[in-house]
């Protein structure tokens, strides 16, 4: 289904005005023990230059003051909506947003991190006007917490890739780059396509955006790419998620793999057969580097059910996967995941 904004041929001002007296973005921020970062995040997007939008703060049980911290950032502020729930993590909070989501289009932002360029919503808005899909991707910027250095990440894409029409092509072009899909804030995507298509997040799992990832590039119809990287993901926090590893973090991980290379064999995917199998090892890899993060006692499990997952390292078609599969298969766990630690 290809999607059309009707505007006005008239001045650009009135274009926006006619457009935009609903909600066109709903920015959904899962909040849990934010209240250090939270202003910074959430003033880098009011003071966006776009500012047809809602912000919806999802107050994930936080035991600190970010609930209250929410409720004084909406009084001050009408695109403000608050929600305050128990503790379920990421994935159920972006999902208690969705749920009361008002705008045409999804965002999604860790209260930790922020935008840097206040005219950045502003050219997103204008990457979907000028082509209207059902799901946008965005590059982003890394900060590097220890030193500040930032760079850019997600940059690259061959722009003919998204001139496509048949999605399959795209997807085995898109996962072939070189430059994994990233986390749930590098999309933009339809409202009506995640809940028309029950595109939600799985809850009570770490690693879900693998997960979500897939599912969106498997079910939307249409997708481009802006490169825009006004994004600023914190990278190197020691108390941030992906800063932490234990044996759940990889179980859950190993969890995603073993759902897809079932569902993978279905006949419907099996023009993207390969290319999704290599996002898989690639992950499953991920798992050998977080092998070494993990206490000494939990290792033996780790490393026997990492083990147990060999079949989906067949069949690669990029090359850092396969010579990254070869270090392991070759030196096994141990040595492999001192090496890709180091290179990582």
């Amino acid at each position: 289904m290809k999607y059309e904004f009707i505007i006005p041929n008239n001045c650009s001002a009135t274009k926006e005005e006619n457009m935009e007296k609903k909600k066109f973005f709903s920015i959904i921020i899962p909040v849990y023990k934010a209240e250090k970062f939270l202003n910074r995040c959430v003033s880098s997007i009011l003071q966006q230059s776009f500012e047809f939008f809602e912000l919806i703060l999802v107050d994930d049980g936080s035991p600190d003051t970010s609930g209250e911290l929410c409720d004084k950032i909406a009084q001050s502020d009408s695109r403000v909506v608050v929600l305050h729930k128990d503790n379920g993590g990421a994935s159920s909070a972006r999902n208690a947003g969705i749920r009361v989501a008002q705008g045409e289009y999804l965002m999604f932002v860790d209260s930790d991190d922020f935008w840097d360029d206040l005219d950045g919503l502003r050219r997103i808005y204008q990457c979907l006007v000028d082509k209207p899909v059902e799901y946008l991707r965005m590059a982003c910027t890394d900060e590097y917490v220890e030193t500040g250095q930032r760079v850019k990440s997600g940059l690259g894409y061959d722009k003919t890739i998204f001139e496509e029409d048949n999605m399959n092509h795209i997807i085995n072009r898109v996962f072939s780059s070189g430059y994994q899909p990233g986390a749930a804030w590098t999309a933009i995507i339809r409202r009506d396509v995640v809940v028309g298509k029950n595109l939600f997040f799985v809850e009570g799992i770490k690693g879900e955006d693998i997960d979500w990832i897939l599912k969106v590039f498997l079910n939307v119809n249409s997708i481009n790419f802006c490169e825009e990287s006004f994004y600023i993901y914190q990278k190197g926090r020691a108390d941030s998620v992906t800063g932490t590893a234990d044996l759940k973090s990889i179980r859950d991980i190993l969890w995603i793999i073993d759902y897809w290379s079932e569902q993978i064999q279905k006949e419907q995917y099996k023009e993207v057969y390969q290319t999704v199998n290599t996002f898989l090892a690639y992950h499953l890899m991920c798992t050998v580097i977080l092998y070494k993060r993990l206490s000494l006692s939990d290792r033996p499990c780790a490393k026997k059910e990492i083990a147990q997952r060999k079949h989906v390292l067949r069949n690669l078609n990029r090359l850092k996967v396969r010579v990254a599969v070869a270090i392991y298969q070759i030196f096994g766990i141990e040595i492999a995941s001192f090496i890709m630690n180091l290179l990582h």
